[in-house]
């Protein structure tokens, strides 16, 4: 799951440097990059998220158990 939200930040943010890093804080992500992150994620799951989910859960393991659960 993680590889898989890793993935979509990488789609929507047009790099790979990053580690556990909060997105939206370290990497100049904003509410559209969150809401592309979470459509790619959903259609990869096939099941609709929140947008919430990306901004109350900010790194790629929070947000993976987020969506586990």
């Amino acid at each position: 799951m993680q590889a898989a939200i890793r993935e979509c930040w990488e789609q929507a943010l047009g790099h790979a440097a990053f580690g556990d890093d909060a997105f939206l804080l370290i990497h100049g992500a904003n509410y559209l990059t969150a809401f592309q992150v979470i459509v790619a994620l959903s259609g990869r799951l096939g099941t609709r998220l929140p947008v919430s989910l990306v901004m109350r859960y900010t790194t790629a393991r929070a947000l993976a158990d987020a969506v586990l659960e």
